[in-house]
């Protein structure tokens, strides 16, 4: 997920330390990737929703 959010211009990232956590930044960067699909309000916070991860296209592991 850090990679892609990263990828569609969606840094919020203060540092990569730790980029395979769950953290403050990923969530941020999350949200700026739903504000840039369109999503405003509560829609638009964290946790994702199905159409926006799967829009975010993060590879399987």
């Amino acid at each position: 997920m850090h990679d892609r959010l990263m990828a569609v211009g969606c840094n919020r990232y203060r540092s990569s330390a730790n980029k395979n956590t769950i953290g403050s930044g990923d969530k941020a960067s999350y949200e700026a990737w739903q504000h840039k699909l369109g999503f405003t309000g509560s829609a638009a916070t964290w946790p994702p929703g199905n159409q926006s991860w799967d829009a975010l296209k993060v590879p399987k592991s």
